[in-house]
């Protein structure tokens, strides 16, 4: 059963044309059940072996994981559906919506944004992706201020931004009170690492060249002009900036 056209069409119908929503099974994945098993036993720990209850876990940490184990389950809630063509019914659960770790929920939010960004945002012009990782006492500090965080991505992708000016500059033999000189880019903070240990870093998409036009020219639509091959030395003396 599916939503065509602001009408919901028949199961049959739909699988004639290969759509068919199939309900997904949380409880048979492997994550879901190392979960259940062993994250109430990790709270027991914590709690039994702090007796005054100083050290514990942050309470969203703790309703993230709870919300995660009611998702995609109808026990938990749902939605019915109904055709009024064949009077079938559907039973879809609800999601947790987290952004924590949920597979599902997450997996879903990626897909969406990454549509929004490659059809809405981001321009069809070469793009680069730049990663910045720090080190560790800096990410503990990162996680718990997040003004901090926000200063040193502005540190980096103001680098980043000059580089580009710079080089575009350097190229074309030019002054930068000549020309209005235009860079771009998208970051996704990211907080863990492969590991899921605590390693905040930056991913950040930067339009791989400047957008130029003449200052003083309003008429002027600006031009793109990419980047040239970056060599090893360049991003050496890159990072050193930053």
């Amino acid at each position: 059963m599916e939503q065509e056209s602001g009408k919901i069409i028949s199961l049959k119908s739909a699988t004639s044309r290969g759509a068919i929503y199939r309900q997904r099974s949380p409880k048979n994945t492997i994550f879901y059940q190392v979960v259940q098993e062993h994250f109430p036993k990790f709270i027991s720990r914590i709690e039994n072996g702090n007796a005054d209850q100083t050290a514990r876990l942050p309470d969203h940490v703790e309703a993230e994981f709870d919300q995660y184990l009611k998702c995609g389950l109808l026990e938990h809630g749902f939605v019915k559906m109904s055709c009024e063509d064949c009077k079938s019914t559907l039973l879809v659960p609800l999601s947790c919506k987290k952004r924590g770790f949920c597979p599902s929920c997450i997996g879903k939010r990626m897909n969406e944004g990454a549509s929004f960004f490659v059809s809405s945002v981001i321009p069809k012009v070469p793009v680069r992706q730049w990663v910045l990782s720090f080190p560790i006492p800096a990410r503990f500090w990162m996680a718990r201020n997040p003004r901090l965080m926000g200063s040193l991505l502005n540190i980096f992708t103001r680098a980043v931004h000059t580089h580009y000016q710079d080089t575009f500059l350097n190229n074309a033999g030019a002054k930068s009170s000549e020309y209005k000189i235009q860079t771009g880019s998208l970051t996704v903070i990211q907080r863990f690492g492969g590991a899921l240990n605590l390693n905040i870093h930056f991913h950040t998409l930067f339009l791989d060249g400047v957008y130029v036009s003449k200052i003083g020219d309003e008429n002027m639509v600006p031009i793109f002009i990419p980047e040239m091959p970056m060599q090893t030395e360049e991003v050496e003396n890159l990072l050193k900036t930053v």
